[in-house]
């Protein structure tokens, strides 16, 4: 009579096949994990002399610079402020430089490329302004040259809180507000030789208009981000793509979907590595932000969840990302208070979480692809046995007679004790493996930690070459109770 397997038998079965089923699952999974970029708690650093928003940001190489902006009565200032950055991301004391911008501005925007600043659009005295300037900044002592008026916006693309991105060859300047309308426009200038733009053009757009939208490069792809249609709308959910084309010109938006869990406007919109945070900015319900939502840019773009929350709300803050010193938020409004608070939060690796493998793309110069760290098995040695050494016996000699007149000494030889090597155990064997992989967690990047090339600077700029956006979105429906003199910022509707 043959024997059933009892129902131990049938149990212990069942969990074997389930646990081969989890290594192999987690197994061809490994190939699409990687090291996912979120954000260290947020740290107050220097805070600027006064207070102000709507003001414009920019970094190059360690130092930092606040230029233009809002003040507490309502005036576009020109000033133009620098601090180092340290090695630990906190910064110096700010100075105002003595080269200011050539008029006041707010609402403009600021982006770097190939050590030079460029400054487009904004509001001042009364009057939308077309206006691009640039300076160049010596990456070693921050010294900024006096502003250079380059080519302007074309007459009719007068605009501000718009978004610019600077990517290869071109800056492209995205949505905005004019006189008493939104923008769907999008203007594009090639960067010459010497640093100054050829003449603008705007003959593309954007699926629908857009303001106090953000936008960011990478990966040979523009992506827009949030932002409102228009005055009487909510801030937007969305996020578009449109692929950057040979010739410079931008390829067909995609509508990546509602991605954002709540619409953002005025909101500060960095990237790294391809990685997108969203930080702060006006809710649907028409208040300032604390939150930062993390998204991975590709093909699909994924929302990976919330990053660390701000200290405060703050929404039309100045934004940039440094790529050695992480993000910068700084000034903005809180509600209808300004603020000159300056937080920043370095970028933090997690090991093994899951993220979207990208596209492959061609990749620009001067956008380097993320490292993808590879684990090496660490093989455990086996243990040896070791060989006792045994002693011999030794002969003792044997008495031979002496004669009686002679004294006799009998000599005899004994063995030392050689000491035996102590065997170690499996575990003493295993220790230095375990070690080493204990040690092996990964712990957030160091400029010095980057192997030579890793990450090229194409632009010669001071920085790692990665897409550096800073947009300041701002509109004319501010709080108009706020401010001394009524300007087309302010909007009796909208107490956004």
């Amino acid at each position: 009579m043959s024997a059933c397997p009892s129902k131990r038998t049938h149990r212990w079965l069942w969990l074997c096949l389930l646990a081969i089923i989890l290594i192999a699952s987690s197994l061809s999974a490994g190939a699409s994990r990687s090291f996912a970029v979120y954000l260290t708690p947020w740290t107050a650093r220097t805070a600027l002399p006064q207070l102000l928003d709507s003001a414009a940001a920019a970094s190059v190489g360690d130092w930092l610079f606040v230029i233009g902006g809002r003040d507490a009565q309502g005036n576009s200032l020109a000033a133009v402020r620098r601090t180092r950055i340290n090695v630990d991301g906190s910064i110096g004391a700010w100075q105002t430089l003595v080269n200011a911008l050539p008029k006041g501005l707010y609402g403009h925007t600021a982006t770097v490329s190939n050590h030079r600043i460029y400054v487009i659009g904004g509001y001042a005295s009364g009057a939308y302004e077309r206006a691009v300037y640039v300076a160049s900044v010596n990456p070693t002592d921050g010294s900024l040259s006096a502003w250079q008026a380059t080519a302007a916006l074309p007459v009719g693309q007068e605009r501000m809180t718009h978004a610019a991105v600077a990517t290869g060859e071109h800056i492209y300047v995205l949505g905005g507000y004019r006189v008493s309308a939104a923008l769907n426009t999008v203007c594009r200038a090639r960067i010459q030789a010497n640093g100054m733009l050829a003449n603008w053009s705007c003959a593309q757009t954007l699926p629908s208009t857009l303001y106090r939208l953000g936008a960011v490069a990478v990966d040979n792809a523009v992506y827009v981000v949030g932002g409102r249609p228009s005055p009487s709308d909510s801030p937007s959910r969305k996020i578009h793509r449109a692929t950057i084309q040979p010739d410079g010109n931008l390829g067909a938006w995609t509508n990546l979907g509602d991605l954002l869990p709540d619409g953002r406007a005025d909101a500060v919109t960095v990237q790294d590595q391809g990685r997108l945070f969203v930080i702060g900015g006006i809710t649907n319900g028409a208040t300032s932000a604390n939150t930062v939502y993390v998204f991975a840019l590709g093909s699909p773009t994924t929302y990976l969840g919330l990053g660390r929350v701000l200290p405060a709300p703050r929404h039309r803050a100045s934004g940039v990302f440094s790529a050695r010193h992480g993000v910068y938020v700084i000034g903005g409004l809180n509600a209808a208070a300004q603020q000159n608070t300056v937080y920043q939060a370095l970028a933090e690796w997690s090991e093994w979480l899951p993220i979207v493998r990208r596209e492959s793309t061609p990749t620009p110069p001067g956008h380097p692809r993320p490292r993808t760290p590879t684990r090496t098995p660490t093989r455990t040695p086996t243990p040896t046995r070791t060989p006792t050494h045994t002693p011999t016996n030794t002969p003792t000699p044997i008495n031979t007679p002496t004669p009686t007149t002679t004294a006799s000494v009998t000599l005899t030889l004994t063995p030392t004790n050689t000491p035996t090597p102590q065997r170690r155990s499996p575990r003493d064997e295993h220790d230095d493996t375990n070690h080493r992989q204990t040690t092996r967690r990964r712990q957030p990047p160091h400029p010095t930690d980057t192997p030579p090339g890793e990450h090229a600077d194409a632009n010669h700029d001071g920085d790692a070459d990665r897409p550096q956006v800073w947009y300041h979105n701002l509109d004319p429906d501010s709080h108009g109770d706020v401010y001394r003199h009524a300007d087309p910022y302010s909007d009796a509707n909208h107490t956004a």
